[in-house]
């Protein structure tokens, strides 16, 4: 059973509903109903919620399949702490409360966290790593 990566997917599903909730009030505010009507803030909204989209279920997928085959523990509870650092980072900036180095962290951190679990899963396959 997965239950560390379990708790993270639990973590990221409410994650993933405040970004939706967000992106959903700012087009009830600016009565946009499709695309970003040529608004920043929509548009900043529309990526946070998408970035966030298009990193946190592969590496969910990925920690999923670590833990399954026996990935130490402390390895996956750091690995699911360090992805929220990362996309809180990079919503923060998105969403105008923190600045430019929020962003850089998450997406820093988020690609860190892509190659070390590559390489993780990778060795596991192979048999390079026990």
């Amino acid at each position: 059973m997965i239950t560390i990566t379990m708790v993270f997917m639990g973590i990221f599903l409410l994650m993933h509903t405040a970004l939706s909730a967000t992106t959903s009030a700012h087009r009830a505010k600016y009565d946009i109903d499709y695309g970003d009507g040529g608004n920043l803030a929509m548009l900043k909204a529309i990526r946070a919620q998408g970035n966030f989209i298009e990193y946190v279920p592969i590496l969910l997928i990925a920690m999923g399949a670590s833990e399954y085959v026996g990935a130490p523990s402390w390895f996956i509870w750091t690995c699911g702490w360090i992805l929220v650092v990362a996309r809180i980072s990079h919503a923060a900036h998105m969403l105008g409360y923190a600045g430019l180095p929020a962003r850089l962290l998450g997406a820093g951190l988020t690609f860190l966290l892509m190659t070390v679990l590559g390489v993780y899963l990778i060795g596991r396959g192979t048999g390079l790593i026990a």
